[in-house]
């Protein structure tokens, strides 16, 4: 298979803190938070605007149905690696899915990156985010049996941005 033009480019930061602005969180405030792009499955990845909701708006005048936008939708689900150490303590490098698997229930700020930027590139001001924003966390469903320990997790959007500017300043 040939190289997909976004390996090695998504940017996923997970924050516990609540940005001061959500829809423009600054550079300070995400390279503090969590870079779990080393963490998450490709493959299972979903992180977009999904179909919006609609409902229709056709005038008297109009020679077909028109639809008009009433919800804007959002998806988000992955499959986390849980690590162990050789003596079976869980690795201390394996925040992403102890994030995930401790917070079910709470709230957490994630915000994705999709430029011609390496993941491994800090956020910078100005940067854009293809979405971010809160998401409730749901209970993770432990993937295949055989392999590595994973768990699919969907998290519930609740505030969402699409598409923003990583915001100047020091933020919170």
């Amino acid at each position: 298979m040939g190289r997909r033009l976004s390996q090695g480019r998504i940017k996923l930061t997970i924050l516990e803190d609540k940005p001061e602005n959500p829809e423009r969180p600054t550079a300070e405030e995400l390279n503090a938070g969590h870079d779990g792009s080393a963490d998450i499955d490709m493959p299972s990845f979903v992180f977009t605007a999904a179909d919006s909701d609609t409902s229709p708006n056709t005038k008297l005048v109009s020679r077909s149905q028109t639809q008009m936008v009433t919800n804007r939708n959002h998806e988000a689900s992955m499959r986390v690696e849980r690590g162990f150490t050789a003596g079976g303590d869980t690795d201390s490098d394996d925040a992403t899915a102890q994030k995930f698997i401790d917070n079910v229930g709470s709230e957490l700020w994630v915000y994705k990156r999709e430029t011609g930027k390496w993941s491994s590139d800090e956020w910078e001001d100005g940067d854009i985010y293809d979405m971010g924003g809160s998401f409730e966390v749901d209970l993770p469903k432990r993937g295949a049996l055989e392999g590595n320990i994973a768990f699919d997790v969907r998290l519930l959007p609740r505030q969402v941005y699409d598409n923003g500017t990583v915001g100047t300043g020091t933020g919170s």
